[in-house]
């Protein structure tokens, strides 16, 4: 995953106490959940751009590790993704993360490769958003991303929905 470009770069701030306006809200709670809830126990999870790190409390039978490129004092590494080691966690997530990746294909192939079991990601939709957010380099709808991820490995499921707290479940293989 890269750095912001230049343009974007005086962007960042320090969200680990604050979040809404000038900064990313937390919009991850729901999925982090879903995954603490799916996941098994004892397991070891990559939780990739994990912004303000509440991944940790909100999957709390899982061995947890945050990465974000920000520079935030809110994750356990900065590493980028690309010197992370193959099969490295047991799961890997990205919640609201490739929207903000200008080379997408390769973050996915690095997060499926750093996965021993299973990578978990979550992008807004784009029917729904309409890409207004300055700082997503593109967004996907739903059947954009779909196609995009079952190109690189087998998709298992799709949940479709709010931030996956009341999402449907529907089953698709490759």
């Amino acid at each position: 995953m890269k750095m912001p470009n230049k343009k974007q770069a005086g962007n960042w701030g320090d969200i680990s106490t604050t979040g809404g306006a000038g900064y990313r809200e937390d919009l991850q709670a729901g999925c982090q959940l879903l995954a603490g809830r799916l996941f098994s126990s004892g397991t070891s999870v990559l939780d990739v751009g994990a912004g303000l790190g509440k991944s940790v409390e909100r999957m709390p039978n899982q061995v947890v590790t945050t990465q974000d490129p920000a520079p935030i004092n809110t994750v356990t590494t900065h590493k980028p993704i690309e010197e992370i080691a193959d099969n490295s966690y047991d799961y890997v997530t990205a919640f609201d993360v490739i929207e903000h990746v200008e080379e997408d294909w390769p973050f996915l192939a690095n997060l499926l490769r750093i996965a021993r079991s299973r990578v978990m990601i979550s992008t807004p939709n784009y029917k729904v958003s309409k890409a207004v957010n300055w700082s997503h380099v593109r967004e996907y709808t739903p059947k954009q991303l779909l196609w995009m991820c079952s190109q690189l490995s087998k998709v298992r499921r799709l949940y479709s929905g709010d931030a996956g707290l009341n999402s449907k479940i529907s089953t698709k293989s490759r």
